[in-house]
């Protein structure tokens, strides 16, 4: 069930919101029905849950009707918006009657939008207690395998018919630039710079196994040695993925990516010894060679160059988005509803619509005020003090794929800054999937 949640992408397009998310929340409901998340929920990870049920318990209160006191009292500014965007609401209030109505803006794009946060609780809670159990090789595995045939699909997809998704369907938006099964190529990012990591974590791991069982770790025989056919398998997948996210040309990703590698290398120096540093470097600079050689160099370049350009750009959005912060600081404007509210608010031309903030943390901030707000930071605090102990205290193999884990969900917390890519269900599920490994309680003999 587990391997069937993070292979989705490979038979829906991970870019489209709404109806990819009808198998992802049923798969996540399934999976928790299969492996239930323990009620003994150890001390360390307590503020961590709590933090989750919470964020939980505001995306339900957006949901629920308000009489028109309340609904006045903590968002006085959502009647006057609804009487803007709804005219069945409009003509209601004109005629003299008060509809009551919810917090946010619209209750069905909510519930969707929670429908996939409450799928990746249950998805984190439940890998959570089945990694302390076994499974956690299995699964970043099966994250390897899903990352190399995704990135294999998205490279020939690029080459052949770089139009249409899967070689036959094109995207609503025809100036959107879609790559593999995504329609954001941003959002296809997010993906890999989520994946690479955990699968180098592992690989890592792999070889100080091996190298243990089979001999040293200082000439090119004894490397050759170490390497088996599941060693072969994550090489490969890294590699593929690391072409990929090149390829596809996100400036966001390739930043996130960068910055994750050289904080798992920072973290990854407490293990190795001079010489087994000296092979890694070696390994890397030849594979950074390897993939540049079969990259567009120019494109690359011209992408980064257009860095100042697309920043003019997101600082707009981020200046028309701070009025919604502003007046609707207490509940948000819902959760999945900030493409509605920016039909309002939205001053810039009007030929480009604003359909997300390029800011992850701002679009949180926005949808969710305070009500989701503090949770969410709660939340993240618990985790980042259980990760901090966990890696700290980890002596195995399993340090390194926690490490790799870690140095993904780095990634995306810094892709994050320009880009709303965990909004995707393919993402908020492997995400789920990563911090349950990072922070999972270690295996007991």
């Amino acid at each position: 069930m587990l391997t069937a949640l993070l292979a989705w992408p490979l038979f829906a397009f991970g870019g489209v919101y709404l109806w990819t998310a009808i198998p992802v929340v049923v798969g996540a409901a399934l999976f928790a029905v299969l492996c239930p998340p323990t009620l003994c929920v150890p001390p360390e990870a307590r503020w961590l849950d709590r933090g989750l049920v919470v964020l939980i318990a505001g995306l339900i209160a957006q949901l629920v009707p308000l009489p028109n006191a309340i609904l006045a009292a903590v968002s006085p500014q959502t009647p006057t918006l609804l009487a803007l965007l709804k005219l069945d609401y409009h003509a209601e209030a004109v005629s003299g009657a008060r509809p009551v109505v919810a917090a946010s803006l619209d209750p069905w794009s909510t519930l969707w939008a929670g429908a996939i946060a409450v799928a990746a609780v249950l998805v984190f809670l439940s890998t959570r207690r089945l990694f302390a159990a076994g499974g956690l090789r299995a699964t970043v595995r099966a994250i390897a395998w899903m990352g190399l045939i995704m990135a294999s699909i998205a490279l020939l997809q690029q080459a052949t018919s770089r139009r249409l998704i899967y070689w036959w369907w094109t995207p609503i938006d025809e100036g959107g630039e879609p790559f593999g099964a995504f329609v954001n190529r941003n959002h296809f990012g997010t993906y890999v710079i989520m994946a690479i990591p955990a699968t180098l974590g592992y690989l890592i791991a792999r070889l100080e196994a091996n190298r243990s069982a089979n001999g040293v770790f200082r000439s090119l025989g004894g490397i050759v040695r170490v390497f088996d056919r599941r060693a072969a398998l994550l090489l490969a997948s890294g590699s593929m993925m690391t072409l990929a996210a090149v390829v596809c040309l996100s400036r966001s990703a390739l930043v996130g990516l960068g910055v994750a590698l050289v904080v798992v290398w920072g973290l990854a120096r407490r293990d190795l010894d001079r010489q087994r540093r000296r092979w890694l470097t070696a390994y890397g600079f030849v594979f950074a060679l390897a993939v540049l050689a079969w990259s567009n160099i120019e494109a690359i370049i011209h992408r980064f160059d257009q860095a100042a350009t697309g920043a003019s750009g997101r600082l707009e959005i981020w200046r028309e988005t701070i009025p919604i912060v502003r007046d609707f600081w207490l509940t948000g404007t819902g959760a999945g509803t900030y493409a509605l509210a920016m039909r309002v608010y939205q001053q810039a031309d009007r030929t480009v619509s604003f359909n997300q903030a390029h800011n992850h943390y701002l679009q949180v901030i926005a949808e969710g005020g305070l009500l989701l707000m503090v949770p969410t930071v709660l939340a993240l605090i618990g985790f980042a003090t259980l990760a901090r102990t966990r890696v700290t205290n980890e002596h195995h193999a399993v340090y390194w794929i926690r490490v790799g884990a870690l140095g993904g969900l780095l990634a995306v917390a810094v892709q994050s800054l320009w880009e709303t890519g965990l909004r995707m269900p393919a993402n908020a599920v492997l995400a789920a999937v990563l911090a349950a490994i990072v922070v999972h309680a270690p295996r007991q003999p």
